[in-house]
């Protein structure tokens, strides 16, 4: 199998998964999960010099997951760019698992086991539901799975600075 045939495979799995996330959260009513509203809240008072706090002066750390609230603090003072921008985060980072699934199935001697692998993923319903669902869990998934894909490289070809160990402080 040569590389255009994976990248064209690749390109498929993507926009069947798009599709299916636009055709599910369209189901879901794009409603997000009431404890994105938590991580937004920190966000929104960390970008507004309150410092990562739920309520101003009051300092209890109360989300679970600090790198979602500092990628999603950019736009958490405004609520219509907020939304939008963490339905993107969920969709880049489910793609690039998608595509990371597909690569390591690759790794395998069943050629076709990259492609039932992504697809398999791609159509689950209930990876598209966290993919849309607002919550950190798109990162999260990504970064086992670069964890797991950066793990199987350095095991073949060994790094000056291995990157397996810095994908799974940030997990």
């Amino acid at each position: 199998m040569n590389i255009k045939t994976l990248k064209k495979g690749s390109f498929l799995l993507m926009s069947l998964f798009t599709i299916h996330t636009i055709i599910l959260a369209k189901i879901f009513s794009f409603e997000f999960i009431d404890d994105v509203y938590i991580s937004l809240r920190y966000a929104r008072n960390f970008i507004t010099g309150n410092g990562l706090v739920f309520n101003p002066g009051e300092y209890v750390e109360g989300y679970t997951n600090f790198l979602w609230v500092i990628l999603i603090s950019p736009f958490a003072n405004h609520p219509t760019l907020a939304h939008i921008w963490i339905y993107t985060l969920g969709i880049i980072f489910s793609l690039a698992t998608i595509h990371l699934v597909y690569k390591l199935g690759g790794k395998s001697k069943t050629m076709w086991l990259h492609h039932c692998a992504a697809l398999l993923l791609a159509v689950d319903v209930s990876f598209v539901f966290w993919t849309t669902g607002g919550l950190e869990v798109p990162l999260f998934t990504f970064l086992v799975t670069a964890s797991i894909y950066s793990l199987t490289n350095e095991l073949q070809k060994p790094r000056k600075i291995p990157l397996t160990p810095i994908l799974l402080i940030l997990t």
